[in-house]
């Protein structure tokens, strides 16, 4: 499955594969149908890792280390709970 965004907007989903993804997202069918009924809530999704990422290109690696540690800061804080 692939979903193709510009900018933050969905311009296309579909079954296959992208010739030159620059993220790669791995989840459970549960937790897809969880996230379209509105049952799950994506950021918590991300945080106790039922979406589980990672980027095809350095670059995007050296952009998730960065993410990752302003999570670590938030939740350190007490701004954001990652239990």
């Amino acid at each position: 499955m692939f979903m193709e965004t510009i900018d933050g907007v969905v311009m296309e989903m579909g079954t296959g594969l992208l010739s030159d993804p620059t993220m790669n997202f791995y989840t459970s069918i549960e937790v897809i149908n969880g996230l379209q009924d509105g049952t799950v809530n994506i950021m918590d999704a991300l945080l106790d890792g039922r979406i589980k990422y990672e980027s095809t290109s350095f670059f995007g690696q050296v952009k998730l280390f960065f993410v990752r540690l302003g999570i670590s800061i938030l939740s350190f804080f007490g701004l954001i709970n990652v239990d």
